[in-house]
């Protein structure tokens, strides 16, 4: 083969590579942009269960607390949750005097369901679940989502961090808005849907028909 023939063909291999790794990242972000499916069979609480508040509060160290629960429902294998762990460790210390905070991790089935620190960057306690059942208690079938929990066990808001990928529009900071309209007395801020259509990573076990007994 000639050396120019040699040259065409690199280029064209190269060409063919570096669209194929574009194509790949396009398609990733695109599946991120897109609201997450919902299922048929959803029920999405306005209060939870006096028996799951307290399991929830126990996990987070607050039996006796009468402050306000932030639930940060997360995958550890979600890209989704990786990319929002700044701004929920910012959100962590801007609110950690004023509200109780729990980080809900959700595995697998066939993960280890034992409470573990998998994201020590987040500083919280955690509590792993594999079978979605406290997930689906919540309302919630992806992540990363927020559910913030009054202190009479109201759900003020269930919903997502931000628009942005990275939580960096300070216009769409849905779960912040929340929290400091909650803190203040103020009833739930009125938010466009994109705060409460859930987008990211289906939860392993969304399909599940389980349930809490």
């Amino acid at each position: 083969m000639s050396r120019s023939a040699r040259i065409v063909v690199t280029l064209v291999t190269s060409t063919l590579l570096l669209g194929s790794i574009g194509a790949a990242l396009w398609r990733a972000d695109w599946r991120y942009s897109l609201p997450t499916p919902r299922p048929a069979e959803l029920v999405q609480p306005e209060r939870i269960e006096p028996g799951l508040f307290a399991r929830l509060r126990a996990a987070a160290g607050a039996e006796h607390s009468e402050k306000p629960l932030l639930v940060h429902v997360y995958g550890p294998d979600c890209p989704c949750s990786r990319f929002n762990l700044d701004h929920v460790c910012e959100r962590a210390r801007e609110f950690g005097e004023r509200v109780d905070q729990l980080a809900l991790s959700e595995l697998a089935e066939d993960e280890d369901a034992a409470p573990l620190q998998r994201n020590d960057e987040l500083g919280l306690p955690e509590l792993s679940e594999n079978d979605g059942r406290i997930a689906r208690a919540l309302g919630l079938y992806a992540t990363p989502q927020a559910v913030l929990i009054d202190r009479d066990g109201r759900i003020f808001f269930r919903g997502n961090y931000n628009l942005s990928r990275y939580c960096t529009r300070p216009d769409s900071a849905f779960a912040r808005l929340a929290l400091q309209a909650l803190l203040a007395g103020r009833p739930t801020p009125a938010l466009p849907p994109e705060a409460t259509r859930s987008y990211g990573c289906e939860l392993p076990n969304a399909a599940s028909g389980a349930r809490l007994p």
